[in-house]
């Protein structure tokens, strides 16, 4: 099996994920590694070199290729052609983290039909995973989903390929020792957050707000946040004065252990997950998860009250929202039995994360991979994902923008679906005011003319109609607005007009 990672060579779930793979797989002699990204000034780390099965070189990172995958077709073709002529077998490979990934293998079963064999993996209920993975459906072989709701949802978008629909729960070794000490003197609660530092799915601004608020109970505690991404200056930023937090940034993977076992409750913000490999490690080595409820993968882990803790914490709820409300919960769980606690979240990994069960299920697919028909992507096809915009965007843009002409409105989504429909926009008959976009990074920009706005600026601008400039977020993006902007009308080129109550009409 190739795994390609084309980023979060540090600490990352996926990371960590694959690496396992990897060392199940080869365990079983069955031929695997990895196939890396890197960019000017990046190196792969020495951690991961002895999974390299081999690396691209690229000038930028792949969400800066705009789709140019060209360079990708080459390098993995070039990776893909050594392992299957050393192997002698058809090469199944897992594209990670972007869509053009998926695209570049897509590429190959045209130009190396059989002897690239993709397989989707869904780790995450963002509907990206699984927007890809439908996407390139004629060429994947298999789709491996880390949670049961993440197999219900590939089931109901693919009912055709249920036959090739794998639940294949994330590994995780327990550690032997046990070092935590809830009944010893009276201390400070210790918190740990281990993973990517990413405002839109982690959420991870709450974790100065969990610090401000146990200040504010006067709750003594000490907070470690230990990994790296784009939200790491901004936290450096907050946290400077915080005498009881400490930023760690990157660590080796084999570090994060004593992070672990240092630490009574790890704590997760986060406004989507798929199966967190951190929480699990978290629960293997005895460490409370507290965690803010996601619709996958966590209640499959825990047992609010009894293996960890749940807080309620609305998807859209800002990092302060979600900050205070883990806070208080935390002022509480020094009350509660953690070390019980602790032992049942260890009991909940030895029981349904086995990592020799996952060797073995990787090799299950392996196998029926192998043994499947030819597939692939039609080479009349664009293979890249980015900018893989319906063709008949524009048209429906030009009609829900002509249906109101006069009235005043936001576009909601600044990427690259609103740029692709820029001159349509630009001309159409209403008034444009703003466009709303959840990346915090983006705000205070612009757009053509028009600012770039959270969606509770916008809230209190006095706008009607909300226009939703997105095809593969389109539904999350409407439930947004109509829980943060109660009396307007939103307008999906895809699904129709809603209003809160309604359901959408048909496309």
């Amino acid at each position: 099996m190739l795994i390609v990672l084309p980023s979060h060579l540090r600490v990352s779930g996926v990371t960590t994920w694959a690496m396992r793979a990897v060392d199940a797989l080869r365990s079983r002699g069955v031929g695997s590694g990895l196939l890396v990204h890197t960019h000017q000034g990046q190196a792969v780390p020495g951690f991961l070199e002895p999974y390299i099965e081999g690396v691209v070189r690229c000038d930028r990172p792949i969400e800066e290729l705009g789709g140019r995958i060209d360079e990708l077709l080459a390098g993995y073709g070039r990776v893909v052609s050594a392992m299957h002529e050393r192997t002698g077998e058809p090469v199944v490979a897992v594209p990670c983290l972007h869509g053009d990934c998926f695209g570049a293998l897509a590429g190959l079963t045209s130009s190396m039909p059989g002897v690239v064999r993709p397989v989707a993996w869904i780790h995450a209920d963002n509907r990206y995973d699984l927007t890809v993975a439908a996407h390139y459906e004629r060429a994947a072989y298999a789709f491996g989903c880390v949670s049961r709701e993440l197999e219900h949802q590939t089931a109901a978008r693919l009912a055709h390929r249920v036959a090739d629909i794998f639940r294949v729960p994330n590994p995780v070794g327990v550690l032997d020792e046990r070092v935590h000490d809830f009944c010893g003197e009276p201390r400070a609660i210790r918190l740990v957050y281990t993973g990517r530092l990413d405002e839109h799915q982690k959420r991870v601004s709450a974790l100065p707000w969990i610090a401000r608020r146990l200040d504010g109970l006067g709750i003594d505690y000490q907070l470690r946040i230990v990994g790296d991404g784009d939200s790491f200056d901004a936290l450096r930023t907050e946290t400077a004065s915080m005498g009881s937090v400490e930023l760690l940034g990157s660590v080796d993977p084999d570090e994060v252990a004593g992070h672990l076992r240092w630490a009574d409750l790890w704590v997760l913000p986060s406004r989507y997950e798929g199966q967190s490999v951190a929480m699990l490690e978290a629960m293997a080595s005895g460490c409370v998860p507290i965690v803010a409820r996601v619709r996958s993968g966590m209640s499959e882990s825990i047992v609010n009250g009894r293996s960890g803790i749940i807080v309620e914490v609305d998807e859209d709820a800002t990092g302060e929202q979600a900050g205070r409300a883990m806070a208080e919960v935390i002022s509480r769980a020094k009350s509660m039995d953690l070390s019980a606690m602790g032992e049942r979240a260890r009991d909940h990994i030895v029981r349904e994360h086995d990592p020799a069960r996952f060797g073995d299920r990787l090799v299950s697919i392996v196998e029926h991979v192998r043994a499947m028909a030819v597939r692939a992507w039609p080479s009349e096809s664009p293979a890249a994902f980015t900018g893989s915009t319906p063709p008949d965007a524009a048209d429906r843009m030009h009609q829900v923008l002509g249906a109101l002409a006069g009235k005043r409105i936001a576009l909601y989504g600044a990427g690259r679906h609103t740029a692709e429909l820029l001159e349509i926009i630009d001309g159409s008959p209403c008034e444009i005011v703003c466009v709303i976009d959840d990346e915090p990074a983006r705000w205070g920009k612009a757009i053509a003319r028009w600012p770039v706005v959270s969606l509770e600026e916008a809230a209190h601008a006095g706008i009607m109609d909300v226009v939703i400039s997105s095809w593969m977020h389109e539904e999350r993006l409407a439930e947004r607005t109509l829980k943060r902007m109660a009396f307007a009308r939103v307008h999906r080129l895809y699904g129709g007009v809603s209003t809160r109550g309604s359901t959408p009409e048909p496309a």
